[in-house]
């Protein structure tokens, strides 16, 4: 295996950490726009984005059980090298996975 081949098999995971909830559908789909742009930049450094924007969606669709979202993407973010924090406004959900992260001793990097 080359170096090259090593170092994709070993791209450590980052949990995009980015405000989803939104009072419209409008607003919600323009957070998870925002959420890929940054898994973008974490993709082109090299990481593996983990974005729990998608799966929100996919999974439990725009609106879905807060407390089921919550408990699959931490469950994510459980598994991750560590948390990407980005933009400046901090959501509840945000706080809720940086709280996990302080828990678990999961880093935190903020961007």
């Amino acid at each position: 295996m080359t170096k090259k081949e090593e170092k994709k098999e070993n791209r450590k995971l980052i949990y995009v950490c980015a405000p989803f909830r939104a009072k419209t559908a409008w607003e919600i789909e323009k957070n998870i726009e925002r959420a890929c742009k940054y898994a973008k930049s974490v993709w082109a450094e090299g990481y593996m984005p983990i974005v729990p924007h998608i799966n929100s969606r996919g999974v439990f669709g725009l609106y879905g059980d807060n407390e089921e979202v919550t408990e699959f993407d931490m469950q994510l973010l459980a598994k991750c090298d560590f948390i990407r924090i980005c933009g400046k406004h901090i959501s509840n959900g945000m706080q809720e996975e940086i709280n996990f992260c302080k828990r678990h001793k999961i880093p935190i990097e903020y961007v």
